[in-house]
């Protein structure tokens, strides 16, 4: 729930600052109100979606104050939690039987039961949060292709889409970030008109909430499509997003991200290969091929991006031509992550089709080697998306 409010009503200021900061941080926003009598206000006048309320209030008694709450139509039916010093049974028996939802007692656990009460209670702001209140960034993957007419676009769409399987639906999204346009919303068949470039013009991460709640997954694909440029015009608006922002915006809402660069090397894509997690250079085992990947495989380590980063992946089993395994390498400058069967024409068909290769050929050598590396990708990723602390 983009926006998600929520009203704290808490006397002791320092109190009131350290939780509202955590909830922020969170992905919340925050209205404080020191006391019972401007808490009441500040409910019919905002209509929080949810209030977090201190039983010891220095004017009223909390089970008045919930009374009054809940015979009022704005907030009879808002979740209301109590987050208390107070310990007295009888206190807290009559601040449920006045209409509190939870009661949680202000002690080591009582972020976590907050969190988690929130969370029941609808109240998600689609950020991963741990029980402590620390974000959980996920991880960045980025595709780039050393040549046009590799597939990268169907790899990364594919690639994606089993990680998003692996790992639960909602999981993970996939960017088009190709320039100057993007094809993953024809090979996905997702016909929404909106995209990246409708943030342009708004605020990136508010914007970026509604599209998450507009833009449904789109089924049979596992992963949510943040569809790029559809027009060459459009991706200059590119340069007007904070692409930092975006990033770090889909990481948090995400556990996985998944970027298709096509084969961008500018500002752009720059910034998010410095940022991610993996780096995926597609190419074709030809000396074209060989020589271009290890361009930009070069170019990116001198501008910062570590090697350990930089993944290759080849769209042939074998190497053509007089290229083996050894001089393959060597001339890559390091070892191929994963060699993909060709489809030929089936890969043609399945994008034609609209449909990720695991339901339309599930038994193809491309299928089940693209599988694999899934999961090979999923357990290099497995130390990323540890909770950074707030």
């Amino acid at each position: 729930m983009p926006g998600t409010l929520l009203l704290l009503i808490e006397p002791d200021a320092q109190t009131a600052a350290q939780l509202s900061t955590v909830l922020e941080r969170a992905g919340y926003r925050v209205s404080v109100a020191p006391s019972g009598k401007k808490g009441l206000i500040n409910a019919w006048r905002d209509q929080p979606d949810g209030i977090i309320l201190e039983l010891a209030l220095p004017d009223l008694p909390a089970s008045d104050l919930l009374g009054k709450l809940r015979q009022d139509r704005r907030t009879m039916r808002t979740p209301i939690f109590g987050l208390t010093r107070l310990r007295d049974p009888a206190s807290i028996a009559a601040a449920m039987e006045a209409g509190l939802n939870q009661c949680i007692i202000k002690d080591a656990n009582a972020l976590e039961l907050l969190l988690s009460g929130l969370s029941s209670a609808g109240l998600s702001t689609r950020q991963r949060v741990d029980a402590a209140g620390r974000v959980r960034q996920g991880s960045l993957a980025a595709v780039v292709a050393a040549k046009g007419g590799v597939g990268a676009s169907s790899l990364c769409a594919n690639l994606a889409h089993l990680i998003a399987k692996a790992s639960g639906e909602g999981s993970t999204a996939l960017v088009d970030l190709a320039l100057p346009m993007g094809s993953l919303h024809q090979l996905m068949g997702v016909s929404s008109p909106h995209g990246w470039p409708d943030l342009s013009h708004e605020d990136v991460l508010e914007a970026l909430h509604s599209l998450i709640d507009d833009l449904p997954i789109p089924k049979p694909w596992a992963a949510w499509l943040l569809p790029g440029a559809r027009r060459p015009e459009e991706s200059e608006r590119l340069s007007k997003i904070d692409l930092g922002a975006l990033l770090q915006g889909l990481r948090t809402n995400f556990a996985h991200v998944w970027l298709d660069l096509g084969r961008g090397l500018g500002p752009p894509a720059m910034l998010a290969f410095t940022q991610a997690n993996l780096v995926l250079i597609i190419f074709p085992p030809d000396p074209d091929g060989v020589a271009s990947t290890r361009a930009i495989r070069d170019y990116l380590i001198g501008e910062g991006v570590a090697a350990s980063r930089i993944h290759l992946i080849s769209n042939r089993t074998l190497p053509a031509e007089s290229l083996t395994a050894t001089s393959l390498g060597k001339a890559l400058g390091q070892e191929v992550l994963a060699a993909l069967p060709y489809m030929e024409d089936r890969f043609s068909l399945a994008n034609v089709l609209r449909a990720p290769l695991d339901l339309r050929f599930p038994e193809e050598r491309v299928t089940l080697a693209m599988q694999e590396l899934a999961t090979r990708i999923l357990e290099m990723l497995a130390p990323v998306g540890a909770p950074t602390s707030l």
